[in-house]
């Protein structure tokens, strides 16, 4: 679980889980309200998540049969969202991937 690098205390998943889906790069400390940035690794490492699922449909090309590609499809997808939180680290100051 993340830790604000101000105040040294650690979110809670629910916290990290809802402060993911915001556009804004500045999340904002549920405890001391100072502007928090996603690391630029974090951010490499998260980048290629999406694939994961995308993966069934490599699948699909070998004839398995298609319910068993949109169960993994979409239990990777399910597994993805829920652990994401988990891998988030947090830094004081916007570190941009270019």
């Amino acid at each position: 679980m993340p830790f604000c690098q101000r105040c040294q205390k650690q979110w809670s998943w629910r916290q990290t889980f809802k402060r993911s889906f915001t556009l804004d790069p500045a999340i904002p400390c549920p405890y001391c309200h100072n502007k928090q940035y996603v690391t630029k690794k974090t951010k490499q490492k998260m980048s290629f998540l999406p694939f994961i699922p995308i993966l069934g449909l490599v699948l699909n090309m070998f004839n398995i049969h298609p319910v068993i590609v949109l169960s993994y499809m979409f239990v990777s997808a399910a597994i993805i969202i829920c652990l994401s939180p988990l891998m988030i680290k947090l830094a004081n100051e916007e570190q941009h991937l270019i």
